[in-house]
């Protein structure tokens, strides 16, 4: 997990799956988050370009994400960050509790898209 501070508060989080995410091979970027109050302000941007330079590091030629139908501001980032849509992905969730015990189970329609990390 990458995250991002101001004067010791964090402002923003951005999490890195190495394997199992929904376009195997390549590294899923996913749970990208920043304080309301402080979207706009490049938060969003250094994390995920962090995150891009960690994926290069490890090897990676590509990073994959999904994002909700519904979320244009999200996916105008990622656009701008060179992410392309691979087109429509149902992305299947699972919350468990503490103790590891399904508590919810569901699916979100979204956008499955994928950067080329080496242009």
């Amino acid at each position: 997990m990458l995250v991002a501070e101001v004067d010791g508060e964090v402002c923003g989080v951005l999490s890195i799956r190495w394997d199992r995410g929904c376009d195997a091979p390549h590294p899923w970027l996913y749970g990208g988050a920043v304080l309301p109050a402080l979207r706009g302000l490049g938060f969003g941007t250094a994390l995920w370009l962090a995150a891009h330079q960690l994926c290069v590091a490890r090897g990676a030629s590509y990073a994959s994400l999904d994002v909700d139908v519904a979320n244009v501001e999200s996916r105008r980032l990622y656009e701008r960050l060179g992410y392309v849509v691979l087109g429509p992905h149902e992305h299947g969730w699972v919350a468990r509790d503490v103790s590891g015990e399904i508590t919810g189970r569901g699916a979100a329609d979204t956008w499955l898209m994928r950067c080329n990390l080496l242009l």
